[in-house]
């Protein structure tokens, strides 16, 4: 899928690919999953190649920072599904072409989300690509704090969760559940910091480039310094959150840990309870002259269900207690 965004209308619109050149006032192509046939269109348009997705995924700073003859294609890293249990990343390229702007992306992000509506509220006035990349960027600014706050508050009721248990001398019932939480928590925390890094390195080159139109180039660096220094803060929130997530994670193998203990010492009393009955009966159960219960018609079959009902009784307390 193509969408357009004109700088007389202000409003992104859908763009048919093959429909002949594009308008003159096109400002930013969005290229959401496009097939093959739309990238060839798109390249005979701009005459320019854009990169393949396997391309897009190359970790290398020369991969994802590129000046060539005015050219300039920066490739971010974005988080996505971060609300879902199973959160991602995501490349996003931006091609600054002149003062046309093309991204490239086969996801969709948050902040690539209704677009139409975001514009429609910020109602910004664009004159060229190079301010609508630093919209962009912003919104995705916006969106790694929103994530880290979500993670701060998740980390805040485990907390919580964990000093009642403490305060009240019982063990917490859901230590599984809790774990997961916290794994998903630093694989957020780790994935924001990888996204922080690469939008450093594309605000850098920003700073830097020539690619930049000329009555641009003031505005976007003062843009791109305030972004830096926003990018800065977050990088320091979110290690702060790193050390909160190892620490909630100590907290939480404590309680494992006190669980275990508390299992294990009740086994060892119990296994210390009936070790001496245990010890008498085996050595003389069986050497008594006269017993009164070998001439029970069910003795045998009563002693068989006295065993089972002796192992079953204390494996279902066991496991109501959840000790098992």
């Amino acid at each position: 899928m193509i969408q357009i965004l004109r700088s007389l209308s202000q409003k992104v619109e859908p763009y048919a690919s093959g429909s002949g050149p594009l308008p003159d006032d096109v400002l930013w192509l969005d290229l959401a999953d496009p097939t093959m046939h739309e990238l060839q269109d798109v390249e005979a348009c701009i005459g320019a190649a854009l990169p393949m997705h396997d391309a897009m995924r190359e970790i290398e700073a020369s991969r994802r920072v590129q000046e060539v003859d005015g050219t300039l294609r920066l490739t971010a890293t974005l988080m996505l599904f971060s609300e879902t249990l199973e959160p991602q990343t995501t490349e996003v390229t931006f091609i600054l072409i002149g003062r046309r702007l093309i991204t490239l992306r086969y996801s969709n992000p948050r902040p690539f989300r209704n677009i139409a509506f975001q514009l429609d509220r910020a109602k910004p006035s664009f004159t060229c690509g190079s301010m609508v990349i630093a919209w962009l960027l912003q919104l995705i600014t916006s969106r790694l704090a929103d994530i880290l706050e979500i993670i701060a508050t998740d980390l805040d009721a485990i907390l919580r969760s964990i000093a009642t248990a403490a305060d009240e001398s019982r063990v917490h019932p859901d230590l599984t559940q809790m774990m997961g939480r916290i794994s998903r928590n630093g694989d957020k925390c780790s994935k924001v910091h990888e996204s922080i890094y690469t939008l450093t390195r594309i605000l850098a080159a920003l700073q830097e480039s020539d690619a930049i139109p000329e009555d641009r180039r003031r505005d976007m660096r003062a843009q791109c310094s305030l972004m830096t220094r926003d990018l800065r803060s977050l990088a320091e929130y979110t290690e702060f959150q790193e050390n909160r997530v190892g620490f909630v994670l100590d907290a939480v193998l404590g309680l494992i840990s006190i669980e275990q203990n508390n299992v294990g010492k009740i086994f060892s009393v119990v296994a210390t309870i009936f070790l001496p009955p245990t010890l008498i009966g085996s050595i003389y159960g069986m050497n008594f002259k006269n017993m009164p219960s070998l001439d029970w018609t069910f003795g045998y079959p009563m002693a068989l269900l006295f065993m089972v009902l002796s192992a079953a009784v204390p494996l279902w307390y066991f496991r109501k207690k959840r000790w098992m």
